[in-house]
Parts: C-alpha cells; structure tokens; sequence
C-alpha cells in the first residue's frame, strides 16, 4: 500500500494528475453477483436447520436413532439393584436330591401299586399250582403281564445319572422286575422239564420278589410326601 501510494504521488509532481489506484473498486455486476452467492448460502443453511429441526421432532425420525436399553446387573451390585436385577435375570433353582427325589416316587406310587397287586397274585397263583403242567401254565399267562408292567415303570420319566439317588433307586427296583421275569422262564423251563429243584427255586424267586415290591411301595409312598 505504501509503495502504491508513492508511484501515485510521484506521477502527480510530473504530470498534475492523480493516478488511478491500482485495485480496482467493485463494479455494479460484481456486487450483484456476490450478492446473490451470499443469499443462496443463507438459503442453504436456513433449509439445512428447518429440515433437521423438524426431523427431530418426527417419531418416525426418531426411531431411527433409539438405542435400545439393555438392563445389565454387575457381578457385585449394590443391595438397592436387588430388585431390578433379580426381575431382568430371574434365579432358576435347580431341585434339590430331596426334591428329585420325592418328584420321581410322586410318579412311580401309582403304577407300583398296580405292580404290587400283579405281584402278589403270581406269587398266590404259583404256589398253590398242585403239578407241574399247572405250574408251567400259570407262568406263562403271568409273563407277558409282568413284563408290561415293567415297560410301564420304565416309561416314567426318571431322567438323572446312574450314580445319583434317583438313579441308584431306579436301579435297584427294576431288579426287582427282572427277579421276577426270570423266575417266570426258569418255571416254565422247569415245568417243560418236569424238573422240581428248579420249580422250588423259581416259586421261591416270585415270593422274594413279591416280598421286595410290597417293601418298596410302602418306602415310595413315604418318599412321596415327605
């Protein structure tokens, strides 16, 4: 600017006449056109906070932008989120052995005393049989009827480990079952064979195994309310 100035001072000592300034002032057409950039951004920005602004407010807008609040409980909460956090993650308890336990023999009481019933009548039958044809007939009628009466006591859900109580029970009373079945096809075989020391054994076998079912029952019926 100074240097401008002194090139302008200079050519009035030597011709009388002041220079035109270097920087050209703004012409008519130049300032409209600034004009209208400027308004054309006022524009812009005016419809930019007029549409964001109204977005906001919209709920359909807004959904967009909802995160959804999950409810978290932190391993060591303090005694005041007891409650919500207990509501968000219910406690799920397992059954106790007890509990296992007096739910399983609630299930099997009704079809071991229907099997205490069966029992009783093939010990009766087998040891008033006065030969051994008599014999060998009433085990076979029996058989087929002991034997569904243990796919019945099988068919109650009993689903626990072999080496718990409930699968150490499980175990032990469909021994019973077994006993008895075998000594039904060691009777038949025996009365086939006109063989009294097996016969004896097996009318023995039915006897302890009735002997058994009655002992059980009456232990499953304490076990089922208590």
């Amino acid at each position: 600017m100074a240097v401008s100035a002194r090139v302008r001072w200079c050519v009035l000592q030597s011709t009388g006449q002041i220079a035109p300034s270097l920087v050209s002032a703004p012409t008519v057409g130049r300032r409209k056109v600034l004009f209208a950039v400027f308004a054309a951004a006022v524009l812009m920005v005016g419809a930019f906070l007029v549409v964001h602004g109204s977005g906001s407010g919209n709920p359909k807008h807004a959904r967009h932008h909802v995160r959804p609040v999950v409810a978290s409980c932190p391993a060591h909460s303090r005694p005041r989120h007891g409650l919500a956090c207990a509501a968000v993650h219910p406690r799920v308890r397992k059954p106790t052995v007890k509990t296992a336990m007096r739910l399983y023999a609630a299930a099997l009481l009704p079809v071991l005393d229907r099997t205490r019933v069966l029992f009783d009548g093939v010990a009766r039958s087998v040891a008033s049989s006065g030969s051994m044809d008599t014999l060998g007939q009433t085990c076979l009628a029996y058989s087929p009827q002991v034997q569904v009466s243990a796919a019945e006591i099988e068919g109650v859900p009993h689903p626990y480990l072999w080496f718990t109580q409930v699968g150490t029970f499980h175990h032990r009373m469909m021994g019973i079952y077994h006993q008895v079945q075998g000594a039904l096809s060691l009777c038949s075989t025996a009365a086939d064979n006109q063989d009294t020391g097996a016969a004896a054994t097996a009318v023995a076998d039915v006897a302890t195994g009735a002997s058994d079912l009655r002992a059980l029952d009456d232990n499953v019926r304490w076990l089922a309310t208590h």
